[in-house]
Order: structure tokens, then sequence, then C-alpha cells
């Protein structure tokens, strides 16, 4: 049976849907998906059982904020982390990953739309010594409009050989390319920029449903 401990609340259904919680800890057994969006995530702890499988979706429209985000994982484990979000004043995210045992895997995939505003990007990932056989991935993919800026500060602390280890980040801005093609189509500069960031926002994010309510809440 798969089990998802929320916030010492206890569900068995397959996926859930979160929407305007107050989130600290999860935690899995099992193959578990979870979709989040617009909630509050200040400290968030995110632990995987042995032979457990979890995918998150999280996506928030972002004033100002700090959030800590803790990833773990056990034997034969794995867990999708796929943050999406559009930042209005200044967001402060750290995340930090580790593997408590072998042969498991983390993906992160941050999708950022910096509107004027500032984001901070601390991430640091973990591979102990004699945690062998693990897959550590990173991809941070931001888009600056209105003179947005973006820091990813990204730190891997390998103590073994035997790990497959991978951080990519990509900062720009809204491709020309795809603005005039868009703009050639007759929609004005506008509303290509925005059919551009809201189509980035949501490239990430597995979930049908949770993709029908980002829209709703992008336009």
């Amino acid at each position: 049976m798969n089990k998802i401990n929320i916030d010492n609340i206890m569900y068995t259904d397959e996926i859930i849907l979160l929407e305007n919680k107050s989130i600290r800890k999860i935690k899995v057994s099992g193959k578990c998906q979870i979709d989040i969006i617009n909630s509050k995530v200040n400290e968030l702890i995110i632990e995987a059982d042995d032979n457990s499988s979890l995918l998150i979706n999280y996506f928030n429209i972002i004033n100002k904020q700090y959030s800590k985000i803790d990833i773990k994982v056990k034997n034969k484990s794995s867990v999708i982390f796929n943050h999406s979000f559009k930042v209005l004043d200044k967001y402060n995210l750290d995340i930090k990953t580790d593997f408590l045992g072998k042969e498991s895997s983390i993906t992160v995939n941050l999708s950022g739309l910096n509107d004027g505003a500032k984001t901070i990007v601390d991430v640091k990932g973990y591979v102990k010594k004699n945690k062998n056989n693990n897959v550590l991935d990173e991809n941070m993919r931001f888009i600056n409009i209105n003179n947005g800026t973006v820091m990813s500060n990204p730190n891997m602390y390998i103590d073994t050989s035997l790990v497959i280890a991978n951080h990519n980040t990509a900062i720009g801005g809204v491709s020309s390319n795809e603005l005039f093609y868009l703009m050639s189509k007759g929609l004005s500069k506008e509303e290509s920029v925005k059919l551009i960031c809201n189509g980035f926002l949501i490239n990430k994010i597995l979930s049908d449903e949770l993709r029908i309510k980002v829209k709703e809440v992008l336009n």
C-alpha cells in the first residue's frame, strides 16, 4: 500500500492535491504523487522510505518569501521535485538533498520567472561515503523580465566515486525568435511575452490537473 504522511496526517491515495495549505513535512512509502499550488512552504522536509518513489509538482506565485527544502531518500528510492514559480518581489530558496542509502535518485527541476524581481537560489547536494550508485540531477532554468535578476549558488559535496551527479543552470530573457514568431501571427508583444512565460512555467509540471489550475492562476 502507498502511504503518504503529510504533517502527521496519513493518506493512502496515490495522487494528492494540496492547495492553499501550510506544509512542513512529507514522508512517503510506496509510489506517490503530490501536486502543490499556492501553498505556504517555509521549511519543508521531504523523505522517501526504502523502495519508494515520489513525484512532487509545486507551483507558486511569490511576493516575498524564504523557503528551506530538505530532500532525503533511503535505499532504492527516488524523488523528483518539480518547482515552478513566478516572483514579484524577492525569493530566497535553499534546497538541500541527501542520500541516506544506496541505488537511489534525486532530481530537482526549477523553472523560475523573475518579473522585475530577485531570486537567490542555494542548492547543496550531499552524497556521503559508502552511499554508492546514487544519481543526483539538478536542472535550473530562469527567465528574467522587466529587469528581474537571479543568483544561483550550486554546491555538490561528493565523498564517493560511485555516483552520477549533474548540475545545469540556464539564465536568460524571453527568446527573441519565439517573440518574433508569435508577433508574426498577429499577437501583440505583451501577449507574446505572456504566452512564452506561461508556457515556460508549466513545461515541467507533470500533472494535467495542476497544469489547468496553474493556467487559471496565470491568466
